[in-house]
């Protein structure tokens, strides 16, 4: 098989000697299914054995590079894997980084683009009253380790979020549904313990409404502690309104 790879790759085989090396070795070639992206084939090579490939043609490998650029993936990993998955050009080169990029320009994907998309997505969420960890974990559901988002990278993608700086995308709102369901949910706990409520009666009551808490399926009493433990939910209980808006 070396010998055979050596004269295949040799500068002195030319595709005219290709030609006939594989008239040798291949009986018959069978198109079984032809679309835009690929081509099936059946070969039957000389000893009679049957084999199934699939071949990419360039509209081929660009719908791939796309589906994984939509993953966050750069140009560089693409044709990386690409090579790995024995992808060849048109000309029989594997596929390069430069290669890769120019196919997902002209599907409109640049690294610009992929930016602008993530932080549209990161205001919808927000909209929705996702929390932080929950953004961060859909975020990073499909990207490689290199390029996970952090909290501090997401804090400024919604600094810049708020600032209404990111084009075709209108800014954030100044209370989120996050925030203000948080608040409404304080301001109902200091309400119960300033009628005497006990922790535990204001759990039920919260799990009866339906409301769950951050990292939990049911609120307990404790959880309910620590919220009315916290700067915000002190002010409340005082009156101090305009301190705990602000904490």
């Amino acid at each position: 098989m070396g010998e055979r790879v050596e004269i295949w790759n040799a500068p002195t085989t030319t595709n005219v000697d290709r030609k006939r090396l594989l008239g040798l070795v291949i009986s018959r070639i069978l198109v079984l299914e032809k679309t835009n992206d690929f081509i099936e084939l059946e070969i039957v090579w000389a000893s009679g054995l049957q084999e199934r490939c699939r071949l990419l043609l360039s509209a081929g490998v660009a719908s791939r590079a796309h589906a994984l650029a939509l993953t966050g993936k750069t140009s560089g990993e693409i044709a990386a894997e690409l090579r790995a998955d024995g992808v060849l050009t048109i000309y029989g080169h594997p596929p390069s980084r430069h290669a890769v990029a120019l196919k997902l320009r002209r599907r409109g994907i640049t690294a610009k683009a992929k930016r602008h998309d993530t932080l549209a997505q990161i205001r919808v969420l927000l909209m929705e009253g996702r929390r932080r960890r929950e953004i961060l974990e859909i975020l990073n559901r499909d990207l490689p380790p290199s390029r996970r988002w952090s909290l501090k990278r997401l804090s400024k993608a919604v600094s810049k979020l708020r600032r209404g700086a990111v084009p075709d995308v209108p800014p954030l709102p100044p209370v989120l549904p996050e925030a203000r369901e948080r608040a409404a949910l304080l301001q109902f706990i200091t309400q119960r313990r300033q009628v005497g409520d006990t922790y535990a009666a204001i759990a039920r009551e919260l799990n009866a409404s339906g409301r769950r808490p951050r990292l939990a399926a049911r609120f307990s009493d404790t959880q309910v502690a620590n919220l009315l433990r916290s700067r915000r939910a002190q002010a409340l209980m005082r009156g101090d309104k305009h301190k705990g808006r602000h904490t």
